[in-house]
Parts: C-alpha cells; structure tokens; sequence
C-alpha cells in the first residue's frame, strides 16, 4: 500500500505521518528517581542535561602559556595554512558531499546547493572567504539542530539518547575545507 499510495494525501499517508510523531514524543522522563511526565518538565530537564553534556569549561590562554608549547610548524608551512581557499576549491567540497544528508536548521540542503551553486557560488565563496579571513559566522549560519537519537529502545534516562547535531550545509562547507588542508 505504502509504495502505492503512500505519498497521496489519504488516510494511509497521515496514519504515518502521526506514527512517527508519536513514537518520536517523550512522554515521561526519569530524573533522580522521579519520572518527569508535563512537556515543560521534561523539556528543561533535557535542557539541563545537554547543556551540561555539551558545554566545557571556559578556557582562556595567555601569551605566558604560547611560549611553553613547542612550535611544531614551520614557517613555510604556516604561510601554507594561511592561504586562502579557492573559488574551485570550495566548488570542489560542495561537489564531494553527499547529497542526501538531512538539511540544516536554515533547510538548505547539500542538493539544494548542488542544484544551485551556479546562482550562489559568489556568496557561498565570500562567506567562506570571511571564515578564512577571521570573521565570525553570522547567528544563523552557526546555528545547529540537536537530534536526540534513542540508543535503546525503552528510553528512560537522557543518557539513553545519543545528540547528533545537524548543521547548516554553509558551516559543513567551511569545516570540510579546513579538513582537506594538509601540511606538505
């Protein structure tokens, strides 16, 4: 039926549609022996948790610290690290994703940049060339989605969840580039 008529507007399709929303609800939480069950409980009790899980502690370096790490560049292959990337080489980072990966917050996909590089590879090129430069990622671009990904299948705990952040295409394009870069 589902190869049928599954992407119809008809009863079948929303029956799915609803099964999935309800087997991706929480409906109750536990937390220090007490099971959290009202949305707003449970939501600050996630909050909490994986502000904990993926925050670290703030660091700051001073320049007395520099001096004790030892220089493992040259300075040849500094000058190479501070190259800028090429307008075909970021071309060439779009075209080597895969395609079918989940859309970021912002729900550009790596298709939707394939499909239309020939439209916006000057603004995608200028805003990787900021990045490069040393300027912030705007808010936006920056901005990821947690995915909360059951490890079991009688979920009770948030330790039973595996967070899989989901980032905008623009922010994978920037870190895939830095990845390729290799010192000779």
């Amino acid at each position: 039926m589902w190869a049928g008529d599954g992407d119809r507007n008809i009863k079948l399709f929303h029956n799915m549609v609803n099964k999935r929303k309800m087997a991706s609800r929480i409906f109750g939480i536990w937390e220090d022996g007490i099971c959290l069950e009202k949305p707003e409980l449970i939501q600050k009790s996630g909050l909490k948790f994986f502000e904990e899980l993926l925050t670290g502690e703030e660091f700051v370096m001073n320049d007395d610290n520099l001096e004790k790490i030892p220089s493992l560049f040259s300075s040849e292959d500094n000058q190479f690290l501070l190259n800028l990337p090429t307008l075909e080489e970021v071309k060439g980072v779009v075209w080597e994703m895969n395609e079918d990966g989940a859309a970021g917050p912002d729900g550009f996909s790596v298709m939707f940049y394939k499909v239309c590089l020939d439209i916006i590879k000057d603004d995608v090129y200028q805003a990787v060339l900021e990045f490069f430069k040393g300027e912030a990622f705007p808010k936006g671009i920056a901005a990821t989605t947690l995915v909360l990904i059951p490890k079991v299948d009688n979920v009770q705990q948030w330790k039973d969840f595996m967070p899989i952040s989901l980032c905008n295409v623009s922010n994978k394009i920037v870190s895939k580039e830095i990845a390729k870069t290799e010192v000779h």
